[in-house]
């Protein structure tokens, strides 16, 4: 390999003769094509001839950086480009190739970083646009993922890749019309895209369209016969009996999955197979194997977990107070919170059935506003920052994002972004008029039905190990602990999924008091609503209420001895 000089490492480029230009431009484009070609040795030596002629020339560097992110050597990579960024700081396609290595990684708020910079100095730069969107849709932080999609799709209206992140940041972000029309425009490009398929049958499903939904779900599978996804949401919707012939393909599929990514979507369809079938002990078997691979893949970080929730606790310490002045409100909002698989969709879809609410899903507002207002910076409290403007502030931002989701005619609008759990200090303190509802369920059913399905969002890596679900579970219960001892008694309802569906009428009665709302029968007939459901809980959200789910856990009891020894700490 090229050898790199180490004593140049922090110094610009030099000056050099325009002769020695023009040698190192010529040999730079002859490792380009070497690139393309991905003969390794002749982009090797042409960057070693650079180097002879001028030690740590930055070109030479992001080609090499090149040919290691082509070899699947990231961390080569990123050292090249990271070099080559020191050498040349002014030079924004060696920035962009770190950032792209830092998503490959998994490190998508460093990316993000690096795409800001670089759209900084050029606004328009395409690469910057779709990569800054791609990083916040990672992030979940889909509304500016939409807008930078959004002028990316501008730049270059037939970018596949574009129009793909682009649908999926409208999807995530409750639009669902506009992701249809997105992923259609897509499918005119490529008929063939089986993820876009895949996509606008997750949004017939949602929106209640289940039979519509299959067959775009087999669509998606012809056109690519080794889709992990398609197969496990197929699952989802139909029994799978021994002799079917799905099942057989997937068991082709997970045999043949070792070591890949797509191992994971493969087994939780292939344990939903063996529920299917009575084999409980062959389900969680694939349940185990599934998730452990996932969490190898994962970054999730237990202790700066729990850092930032003991943060939180330190800063609201004592009750919470609120605004001395209260201005009123445009709309009420409710926020529901808790895990997920709690039961929060149901009481979600009930609730936006009344005729005076409406809901914006599991966006996070309120954590963005207060981002904006300096309250927050990288999931961290600023306590400093705090002050009754810029709560007031927060306030008024936030409903008036409610308001921009949400038909003009209700006065009432839900909020299901559960990790607002961690807020609840700041939202009671900032809209003291707002309702919460803590929705809770039997832990080892709640953990189970995570551990079951791949939630797929960075917020909840800690669902692929049992003993880490455990601990963040715990984690959790302190923190509404925390809440239940420093916010007042009417700040906040608590309810259970259990009482829920043994007695809808009665519990969804309270929790409709609570929140100011008259009884309204089209709340029970929440499973007929065309509301979309953007959750792992969209199959079963459509049955109706159901009480199959409680207790389901003693099948497992035994495999699940390890996450009911750490719930018990």
């Amino acid at each position: 390999m090229a050898k790199v000089s180490k004593h140049a490492k922090n110094k610009p480029v030099n000056r050099i003769s325009n002769n020695k230009k023009k040698k190192i431009m010529l040999l730079a484009d002859e490792a380009l094509q070497a690139l393309s070609m991905r003969n390794a040795v002749w982009v090797e030596q042409r960057c070693q001839q650079i180097f002879d002629l001028h030690p740590d020339h930055p070109e030479a560097l992001n080609l090499l950086g090149m040919l290691a992110s082509q070899r699947g050597q990231i961390d080569d990579a990123m050292a090249l480009f990271s070099r080559a960024s020191e050498q040349a700081p002014g030079e924004i396609r060696f920035r962009g190739n770190l950032a792209a290595m830092h998503m490959l990684r998994g490190e998508h708020q460093k990316a993000l970083v690096l795409y800001r910079e670089i759209l900084k100095k050029s606004p328009h730069e395409m690469v910057a646009l779709a990569g800054a969107g791609t990083a916040l849709l990672h992030l979940g932080k889909y509304r500016l993922a939409v807008e930078y999609l959004e002028k990316a799709r501008d730049r270059d209206p037939k970018n596949v890749h574009v129009l793909q992140h682009l649908g999926s940041a409208l999807h995530k972000h409750d639009e669902h019309g506009k992701a249809e029309v997105v992923f259609d425009a897509l499918l005119k490009i490529r008929p063939d895209h089986a993820v876009a398929h895949f996509a606008r049958a997750l949004l017939s499903m949602e929106g209640g369209h289940i039979e519509q939904g299959i067959l775009q779900l087999r669509q998606a599978i012809r056109c690519n016969p080794t889709y992990a996804e398609a197969y496990k949401v197929l699952t989802d919707c139909k029994k799978i009996e021994r002799d079917d012939e799905d099942f057989e393909r997937i068991k082709t599929l997970y045999a043949a999955s070792e070591n890949k990514p797509d191992r994971l979507p493969l087994a939780l369809a292939m344990a939903k197979c063996m529920e299917d079938q009575g084999d409980d002990e062959g389900a969680f078997k694939y349940l185990q194997e599934g998730n452990g691979l996932a969490r190898k893949l994962a970054h999730y970080d237990a202790s700066e977990e729990a850092a930032i929730m003991h943060e939180i606790r330190q800063v609201f310490s004592t009750p919470v107070a609120v605004k001395e002045q209260v201005e009123t409100l445009p709309v009420t909002p409710i926020f529901i919170v808790g895990m997920p698989r709690s039961g929060s969709t149901l009481l979600e879809q009930m609730l936006r059935c009344h005729p005076q609410a409406d809901g914006v899903g599991e966006v996070p507002y309120f954590y963005e506003t207060m981002e904006a207002q300096g309250l927050l910076h990288d999931r961290r409290m600023q306590p400093d920052q705090m002050s009754s403007e810029s709560l007031a502030l927060v306030a008024s931002q936030y409903c008036q994002m409610l308001q921009q989701k949400c038909r003009s005619d209700v006065t009432f609008i839900v909020d299901k972004n559960l990790t607002n759990f961690l807020y609840l200090g700041a939202i009671h303190a900032a809209l003291p008029q707002a309702k919460i509802v803590h929705m809770r369920r039997n832990p080892m059913d709640c953990c189970l039905s995570m551990f079951r399905n791949d939630l797929q969002d960075s917020m909840f890596q800690y669902c692929y190990d049992l003993q880490e679900l455990g601990d963040y579970y715990r984690m959790y219960q302190n923190m509404m602990e925390h809440w239940r001892n420093t916010l007042s008694a009417d700040a906040w309802l608590e309810s259970d999924y259990e009482a829920l569906v043994a007695s809808p009428k009665q519990t969804l009665g309270q929790i409709l008091d609570y929140c100011g709302l008259p009884w309204d029968d089209a709340c029970l007939q929440f499973q007929d609503a065309d509301n979309h459901v953007q959750t792992a809980s969209v199959l079963q959200v459509r049955q109706g209420v159901y009480q199959s789910s409680v207790e389901k856990w003693r099948r497992f009891e035994k495999q699940l001895a390890p996450l009911a020894e750490r719930l018990q700490k």
